[in-house]
């Protein structure tokens, strides 16, 4: 079978005083990734996503209590965009990630997690055979998020909580990168119950335990909590997927895995 190329996932995020909501677009795309921020809430229809990767980085980065302070993202409001992949998926419902941060307003201190937990360097889900490198990631001087030009490294959206502390952190990678396979190709087969584990950069590990594996119309990630800053503490795994629209060269939904910290 043809690969397809690869498309985006957006992301949009809101920030209220329950915390910051986004949709995320990440893929693949000789020309990289990118992100944007939406002004305004986005409706959960479906829509045709734009041909470069967009994401809503935060006006206003966490200010840690009890760690190293965190790099502060642009506060420009950029609309998003969306780049598009060159390569061709396997099967028009294969997954073509992309990824996206959040915020439309700047958010207060008191929603945003104090940052405790060292910062994600590895990622591992045994029944994928995933043992793959994590690398936090930003904006660029667009106001869009920065996306790695290979297939195999994961991102972590460093402005939001690192996975195990409260609130949603956010992990994403390729479906494939100039052809090549990306790291979480296969990431709509997590099983449920699944154990994954996320190495950190001071050595230590924890591990984590698949609750809930969704395809999501991407407009819906803007309001269900994938970049949340508060509430439970949780770790969202996303890529693309579902419907394939070969006129834009991408996908209309974002696979998105939920798991909950197991020890």
């Amino acid at each position: 079978m043809t690969s397809r190329p690869l498309a985006a996932i957006m992301a949009v995020v809101a920030v209220t005083g329950a915390g910051v909501v986004a949709t995320v677009t990440l893929g693949d795309g000789g020309t990289g990734a990118s992100v944007a921020v939406q002004p305004t809430p986005v409706s959960p229809t479906r829509t045709v996503p734009s041909r470069s990767p967009s994401a809503v980085p935060p006006t206003t980065p966490p200010s840690p209590t009890t760690a190293s302070p965190i790099p502060s993202p642009p506060t420009t409001l950029p609309r998003p965009a969306v780049t598009s992949s060159t390569s061709t998926p396997t099967r028009s419902t294969a997954l073509g990630p992309r990824i996206a941060p959040p915020i439309t307003r700047s958010a207060g201190i008191d929603v945003l997690a104090p940052r405790r937990i060292a910062a994600p360097v590895g990622l591992v889900i045994p029944s994928l055979g995933i043992d793959g490198q994590v690398a936090p990631t930003g904006v660029n001087e667009r106001a869009e998020l920065d996306v790695p030009a290979d297939a195999r490294t994961l991102v972590w959206y460093r402005f939001g909580p690192s996975p195990g502390e409260v609130g949603s952190a956010v992990i994403a990678g390729h479906l494939d990168w100039k052809g090549a396979l990306g790291t979480f190709h296969a990431l709509e087969r997590t099983p449920i119950g699944e154990h994954i584990t996320v190495r950190y950069d001071d050595d230590s590990q924890r591990t984590f335990t698949v609750t809930d594996v969704a395809l999501v119309d991407k407009p819906a990630v803007a309001v269900n909590g994938t970049f949340a800053r508060d509430g439970s503490s949780v770790l969202r795994l996303v890529t693309c997927g579902g419907e394939f629209d070969d006129d834009v060269d991408s996908y209309y939904s974002n696979v998105v895995v939920t798991a909950e910290v197991a020890d």
